[in-house]
C-alpha cells in the first residue's frame, strides 16, 4: 500500500499561490476551531475542507492518502463503543458517538493539512518560519541561537520522507516475497519491514544533519572571510 502523506504537489492554483505564512495561520486556525463543541463551527470546517480541496485543485489520491485514517478510525470507535465492567462488557452508545465524534474531528484535521501541505514546499515553509524567528529574535535574541525555524521544518519535511522510505521498503520486499504466506509469516516480514524503515530513517537523518553542519560550518567561514 503506497502512501505519499503530506508530499509536496507542484502547481499552479489559488492555494499554491497564496504565501506559506497565511496557509500555516489558516492551518492552525482550523485545528483550533475544529475541536469546539459548537456543532455550527464543524459544518464550517466540513465546508472550508471542500472550498479547499477545488481551490488547491487536488486529486483523488490526496483522499486516498488518508485511507489509513479508515482503520485508525473504526479500531477507535470499537474501543470507545466497548464499555468494561467486573461483570464483563457491554455497548456504550455515548462512548460510540464520541468516538465517531472525535474521528471526524481528527480526519478534518488530517484532511486540511494535507491539502496545505500539498501546496506548500519544504523551502516556503522554512522561509516563511525564518521570518518568524526573526521577527520575535528582535524581542528575544536567544531564540536566533536556538534556531527553532530549522528545527521545526526539518521535522515537517520529514514526515514525507517516513512514508517515501516505507513505500521504498514494502515495495522491495513485497518483490521478493510470495503473495501467499502464513500467519507468523506475515509477522515477521511486517517487522523486518520496520526494522528495515527505521534503519533507512535513521540513515536518512543523519544524512540532512551532516548537510546542515557542513552548510553552517561555510556560512561561518565565509562571514569570517
Amino acid at each position: 500500500m503506497a502512501v505519499n502523506l503530506f508530499l509536496y504537489r507542484n502547481g499552479n492554483s489559488f492555494f499554491h499561490k497564496l504565501p506559506a505564512f497565511i496557509k500555516l495561520i489558516l492551518m492552525f486556525t482550523f485545528c483550533s476551531f475544529v475541536f469546539t463543541e459548537k456543532k455550527f463551527i464543524l459544518k464550517v470546517c466540513i465546508l472550508l475542507c471542500a472550498i479547499s480541496f477545488i481551490l488547491a485543485k487536488c486529486r483523488f489520491n490526496t483522499i486516498k492518502n488518508l485511507r489509513f485514517l479508515l482503520y485508525i478510525s473504526v479500531f477507535i470507535i470499537v474501543v470507545k463503543s466497548i464499555e468494561f465492567s467486573s461483570s464483563g462488557f457491554s455497548f456504550n452508545k455515548c462512548g460510540m458517538i464520541e468516538g465517531v465524534l472525535y474521528c471526524s474531528r481528527f480526519a478534518l484535521i488530517s484532511f486540511f493539512a494535507e491539502i496545505i501541505f500539498e501546496t506548500t514546499s519544504s523551502l516556503e515553509i522554512r522561509i516563511c518560519l525564518e521570518q518568524i524567528e526573526n521577527a520575535f529574535s528582535l524581542i528575544i535574541p536567544p531564540l536566533k541561537k536556538i534556531r527553532l525555524s530549522l528545527i521545526i521544518s526539518l521535522a515537517i519535511t520529514f514526515i514525507p520522507q517516513v512514508f517515501e522510505k516505507w513505500n521504498q521498503v514494502h515495495l522491495a520486499v513485497k518483490s521478493r516475497c510470495p503473495k501467499k504466506r502464513k500467519l507468523h509469516q506475515s509477522v515477521s516480514i511486517l517487522m523486518t519491514e520496520l526494522t528495515a524503515l527505521i534503519s533507512c530513517l535513521l540513515r536518512a537523518a543523519e544524512t540532512k544533519r551532516l548537510s546542515i553542519l557542513n552548510r553552517t560550518y561555510n556560512s561561518l567561514n565565509d562571514t569570517k572571510k
